[in-house]
């Protein structure tokens, strides 16, 4: 059974097995909500024999479909991959609902009912999406570093303007751009995921990695300062409206913390020293990118490191991928962005880290799998030694 695909009433019918356990997280949740009866229960059970989905002998699940509808039924996580572009006739996001690390490709089929792909456990599924990734094959510096929200904002108005065609920027200018939207704390919104309100969702909503989307605005797309969604027509948005949000603020969690470099140089020199923290927000988010050597000082002002600046005239809306992934907890959910962005010759990943900095990092083979996995898998064990302060430290525990 590569492709499982299921009505209505088949999934109706597999609730008197009362082999599934549906939770409210499930996309097909509604069959149980709605206590669901197929239409006709003969032709539907001999429809799911001829599927091999029910044993015959025993009207009992066969091993093989359960496996693959547990998952689904019964998920703990979900992952969304968020897909470049809009090419005809191919979807915009591919979803996986997980039970224990077992994850199963799900998508609705309009007028068909519910496709069901393999089960697949997380080596799988990582080996299965990592052949859709090309890592580093260019030479020269290696981009490796972390900002503040603030500061990222300030380096994604630089690669606009790159974009643009400008390459340097008197420093007040900068900062009066900057100032308004970082004394608002509109920053914010890159490095703290946030849940919206139910009613505020709709059908087959798109999500979207905030930062990417900011960091990789459109030459005609708006300035990320006046728009720190880098969208002004559409809102960000997290989940599906199939998807029931937690009463309880979600939190944040870590992100990609290995192989940091704080600075975009070759390797071997060190970073300069940090801003003064009494510093104006806008100048500290200056004074920041310039200590960590993604911005450059000449005569006629501040302008990206070269290789800041062929990063961002290559990065592109249109082939980002990212990877949105959701775990199901009692009280709360918990959310992980991590968004991969190709450019001619390499590969950069972009995610929030523990310390809720944005950190952005060229990919080769090895970071490519080990970035990959950890945004598409579990979340990280906690320290022992961590007291227990929170739901948050609980679920990580679990």
């Amino acid at each position: 059974m590569s492709h499982l695909l299921l009505t209505d009433d088949e999934m109706a019918l597999l609730r008197w097995t009362c082999e599934l356990f549906y939770v409210p997280e499930s996309p097909i949740y509604f069959i149980e909500a709605q206590a669901r009866e197929p239409r006709d229960f003969a032709a539907t059970y001999q429809d799911l024999v001829r599927k091999g989905v029910l044993d015959d002998a025993r009207f009992r699940l066969s091993d093989i479909a359960l496996n693959r509808l547990a998952p689904l039924t019964e998920c703990d996580a979900r992952v969304v991959l968020a897909l470049p572009g809009d090419k005809p006739g191919r979807p915009k996001a591919r979803e996986f609902y997980l039970l224990d690390e077992i994850a199963v490709e799900y998508e609705g089929v309009e007028g068909a009912g519910h496709s069901v792909g393999m089960d697949q456990d997380h080596a799988e599924l990582v080996a299965g999406l990592i052949k859709r990734f090309m890592p580093r094959r260019a030479s020269g510096d290696f981009l490796n570093f972390k900002v503040t929200p603030g500061e990222f904002l300030m380096l994604s108005v630089m690669c606009h303007r790159a974009r643009q065609g400008t390459s340097a920027v008197l420093p007040e200018t900068l900062i009066a751009e900057l100032r308004p939207a970082l004394l608002d704390q509109k920053q914010d919104v890159v490095g703290q995921p946030r849940k919206r309100p139910k009613e505020t969702l709709t059908e087959n909503a798109q999500v979207r990695h905030r930062a990417a989307a900011i960091l990789a605005a459109a030459p005609q797309d708006p300035s990320p300062a006046h728009d720190v969604t880098a969208r002004s027509d559409k809102p960000v948005l997290e989940a599906t409206a199939h998807i029931k949000p937690r009463p309880a603020a979600t939190a944040r969690l870590p992100g990609h913390a290995e192989d940091v470099e704080t600075l975009v140089q070759p390797r071997g020199k060190r970073p300069r020293s940090s801003p003064p923290q009494d510093a104006d927000v806008a100048d500290a988010a200056l004074a920041g990118l310039l200590s960590k050597g993604l911005l450059l000082t000449n005569t006629h002002g501040v302008e990206l490191r070269p290789a800041v600046r062929q990063f961002a005239l290559g990065v592109s809306e249109k082939s980002r991928h990212s990877f949105i992934r959701f775990d199901f907890g009692d009280d709360e959910w918990f959310l992980r962005e991590t968004s991969f962005l190709p450019v001619e010759g390499s590969l950069f990943g972009l995610t929030t880290a523990e310390d809720g900095q944005i950190q952005v990092t060229e990919l080769d083979g090895r970071r490519l799998e080990t970035w990959l996995g950890r945004a598409v898998g579990p979340l990280p064990e906690a320290d022992e030694n961590t007291p227990q302060k929170s739901a948050k430290d609980l679920i990580l525990r679990a």
